[in-house]
């Protein structure tokens, strides 16, 4: 059965492959000049929207969804990575808002600024 499938599938691919170099001469057979005379041969709408077709029949079984052990599950209203994400400061925490604060002492250049236009006053 499926050898069958198989090998029919592959002599209509040829066949298709043979009509093919026979409409459409390649590259090594015309000239770019020649090329340009050929008219525009568009597909019709239906073949250019249409999915193209398998060659072969699917092999891969469809995945099944597999249920979580009863251990690994997340209690309900809860997703595991809430529980990640707990073992570092939480987002409103003073510990996490005092390691955010940052003081940067003044430069020069910034006191030594505002004392030039004074004199100009």
């Amino acid at each position: 059965g499926r050898a069958e499938r198989a090998e029919a599938a592959r002599a209509a691919q040829a066949e298709a492959e043979q009509e093919q170099a026979a409409a459409a001469p390649t590259a090594q057979d015309v000239t770019a000049e020649q090329a340009a005379a050929r008219p525009v041969q568009p597909e019709s709408a239906a073949e250019a929207l249409a999915e193209p077709q398998a060659a072969e029949d699917q092999v891969v079984p469809a995945p099944q969804a597999e249920e979580p052990a009863a251990g690994e599950a997340a209690p309900k209203g809860r997703t595991r990575r809430r529980a990640t994400r707990k073992a570092s400061a939480p987002a409103g925490s003073p510990a996490g808002a005092e390691a955010a604060v940052v003081t940067v002492p003044e430069t020069a250049h910034a006191a030594e600024a505002p004392a030039e236009p004074a004199p100009a006053a």
